[in-house]
């Protein structure tokens, strides 16, 4: 058995720091197929993952082409509990997933924007000046690109 086939075993250890470890070196080592199979593997771990862990499937669950609506919905129903987190790398990688999955659906990437406006706000008023400096150009470029969401949260905002 090779170096990648065992990594590869070790996605479904019970340990998630061994999970973590295994997706990371896989990762960095080959060309990793995003699958179905491995999607939803990370996503039914997310919640024993720790933030950092949580940020590195979130960027490999960026890369998932869902097979419909419904594993799209599925995925961002998922994930939903990451976009109210305290910690802003988690809730910027969620919000990065959100928005790819709805890029070619106007009006729910709409809604999207929609949905990620009050948690990109709340951090960037509670977190420190680096941090919301950070979530605020995040806001900067969605209201850029979609004006009349972020239009209520004029005054929040400058």
């Amino acid at each position: 058995m090779g170096m990648t086939d065992r990594l590869h075993q070790l996605l479904r250890d019970p340990d998630s720091t061994v999970c973590s470890n295994a997706l990371v070196a896989l990762m960095e080592c080959t060309e990793l197929p995003v699958t179905r199979t491995l999607t939803y593997l990370l996503l039914n771990r997310m919640k024993e993952l720790n933030d950092w862990q949580q940020c590195t499937a979130l960027r490999l669950v960026e890369k998932y082409v869902p097979g419909g609506e419904t594993e799209m919905y599925d995925i961002m129903n998922m994930l939903e509990s990451q976009l109210c987190g305290s910690n802003s790398a988690v809730v910027l990688s969620a919000a990065a997933v959100f928005l790819r999955l709805t890029q070619d659906l106007p009006g729910l990437h709409r809604q999207v924007a929609e949905r990620l406006r009050d948690p990109l706000l709340t951090l960037a008023s509670t977190s420190p000046v680096e941090t919301a400096y950070s979530c605020l150009c995040h806001l900067r470029l969605l209201a850029l690109r979609m004006p009349a969401v972020f239009a209520p949260m004029y005054s929040a905002l400058i």
